[in-house]
């Protein structure tokens, strides 16, 4: 299928863009920085993948950290572009598309470098980190949520049209090989990406879009998109991405549904509300039995393991932590090597495979509670005082921010630097936050429109 026939959201489902006054050749220069911008966190730092046969997820990790000039280069080029072109109408316009939030967790972040276990690795993450959050929030507010989300489409459908017909063309290439460490691994389907853990994470964010699309237009095109997208995904063995795109997929359905009228918008919120009371009751009916799964160290394929040795050093370190990024895979000075000594197969871990963990752990009672604030609340109440003008496109991303939270319950995607899943959830919050009913004159000055 030809990329250029995958419908551009011009239909009435996503109309409603302010006409740009900027340069065509500016609005131009920045879609393609986009859609490097995207293709490069895609991939996981590399647009084309050299395989060796063997995919170990640590050394993934460890390659896309900060010791990768190129990775630095490109993303650091990005954000300066970026600010120069935001600041062509004053330094104010750089700084005030920004939700005030996430200023509080940057810094704080930035704060915890003074006591990281290391601190020039802690610092290195940090500024990767606050790269990426800049360079993310600026790009969605110059071309504005409908032109972000037009691309981010076309992008996504390439992904997934190519990640099938590498899988046909060249399984050695495509699907993890019988030579993987990890024997778990072997036969999984990752496409053009590295590890099937991105893969099965990219292929599910497409399924909500796809998915979302078809069923507000009866696009066809959009249907087909999603019916690949759900063979890759099986494909791909994602347990993570598989057991919760579906839900994400309704609840942005229903997003745009409740909008209609305020009734329907509140029984949407207060069906939420009872669902959240109702697995707290459930967790209070069944404690032994979730104790039982807990106590266990080989639950959920070994992240309960994970999660101990970080409530332990938590108890410890409650309200410093051991500074942002200064926990796994910082060599000797690891607590791991103290505290999971017993388990020495936690050495190659390279995050708490929970990213509110992973935060408490490295940042503290604190940083936890700034996270949860900045992505989870924050955005849950820009989605709720939205402008129903906008609920389409909203239902979309709020599916998609929803994916994204339940996701990082499993995985450490918050504040992971170019992580897949953290890249949309950024974008799905900034265009809630542009969204969000202002009174006239007020809000973030969006410098190509809206």
């Amino acid at each position: 299928m030809s990329i250029s026939n995958v419908p551009a959201y011009t239909t009435p489902a996503f109309a409603g863009a302010v006409p740009s006054r900027e340069p065509v050749w500016l609005r131009r220069f920045l879609e393609l920085m986009l859609c490097a911008f995207l293709a490069y966190v895609f991939t996981d730092g590399t647009l084309i993948v050299v395989r060796t046969g063997v995919s170990d997820m640590t050394s993934i990790v460890l390659d896309s950290g900060e010791g990768d000039t190129g990775r630095q280069l490109f993303y650091i080029g990005i954000a300066i572009l970026l600010f120069l072109i935001a600041a062509r109408h004053g330094l104010i316009n750089v700084v005030s598309p920004f939700p005030t939030s996430v200023f509080f967790v940057v810094f704080w972040c930035f704060c915890s470098v003074s006591w990281a276990i290391v601190p020039d690795i802690s610092l290195r993450r940090i500024i990767l980190a606050t790269i990426i959050i800049f360079a993310t929030i600026t790009i969605v507010s110059t071309l504005g949520p409908l032109r972000v989300t037009q691309l981010l489409y076309r992008i996504i459908a390439f992904f997934v049209v190519a990640n099938m017909l590498s899988v046909i063309l060249v399984p050695s290439y495509a699907i993890h090989s019988d030579q993987e460490l990890d024997s778990a691994l072997i036969g999984a389907w990752h496409g053009l990406m590295p590890h099937k853990n991105v893969a099965s994470a990219v292929t599910a964010l497409s399924a909500i879009m796809f998915g979302y699309h078809a069923f507000l237009t009866r696009s066809w095109k959009s249907a087909i998109l999603l019916i690949l997208s759900i063979i890759f995904l099986l494909g791909t063995r994602g347990k993570t991405s598989l057991g919760i795109v579906v839900p994400c997929l309704f609840a942005g359905i229903m997003y745009n549904h409740a909008f209609r009228t305020e009734r329907q918008k509140f029984l949407l919120f207060a069906s939420t509300f009872l669902f959240v009371a109702g697995i707290a009751v459930f967790a209070m009916v069944f404690t032994p039995l979730l104790s039982q799964v807990f106590d266990d160290p080989t639950s959920f394929t070994g992240r309960v393991g994970i999660w101990n040795i970080v409530l332990r050093y938590v108890e410890e370190y409650p309200m410093t932590g051991a500074g942002f990024g200064s926990f796994w895979l910082i060599g000797q000075d690891s607590p791991v090597l103290r505290i999971g000594g017993d388990m020495p197969w936690l050495f190659g871990i390279a995050h708490s495979h929970n990213g509110y963990l992973e935060m408490l752990v490295t940042t503290g009672v604190p940083g936890l509670v700034l996270t949860v604030l900045m992505f989870v609340i924050v955005p849950f109440y820009s989605f709720v005082m939205a402008d129903p003008v906008w609920r389409k496109i909203n239902g979309l991303y709020f599916g998609i921010w929803l994916f994204a939270v339940i996701y990082n319950l499993l995985e450490t995607h918050i504040m992971n630097r170019d992580r897949q899943v953290w890249v949309i959830m950024l974008i799905a919050i900034q265009v809630a936050f542009l969204h969000r009913k202002r009174e006239p004159g007020t809000g973030p000055r969006i410098v190509l429109g809206t």
